[in-house]
């Protein structure tokens, strides 16, 4: 695959990055289950799993593109309380309050890294 293309957006430096740490790195088949086979009378997961926005996640099987999975963590760092990343010219940014919608969890307590902590 010509990844100039994917790059075309981003610096010689990170193409650089790219090509010497990344290329070459494996990812990991994601795994999507059939849910459908669990007795709704005995179990309760395609509900819960409904109600908290994860049944697409956890059912999906949509293709998916090395080189931009490769890409997105490539570029990722954490800058100001949130990971930062961007792909192919869009930015993303996703904070500890933003992970807990996705997940439907609080975001609130002590806080894993700290800024701080380094100076």
């Amino acid at each position: 695959m010509d990844i100039q293309h994917f790059f075309k957006d981003h610096t010689p430096e990170e193409l650089e990055r790219y090509q010497n740490f990344y290329q070459k790195k494996t990812v990991q088949t994601p795994k999507y289950g059939d849910l459908s086979s669990f007795p709704k009378e005995c179990f309760n997961f395609q509900d819960k799993l409904i109600s908290l926005g994860l049944w697409e996640l956890i059912t999906s099987s949509a293709p998916y593109y090395l080189d931009l999975v490769r890409m997105f963590y490539c570029n990722m760092c954490i800058g100001n309380i949130k990971f930062v990343t961007h792909v192919r010219g869009k930015n993303i940014a996703l904070t500890p309050k933003r992970l807990g919608q996705i997940l439907d969890i609080p975001s609130g307590g002590r806080m894993l890294y700290d800024p701080e902590d380094e100076e």
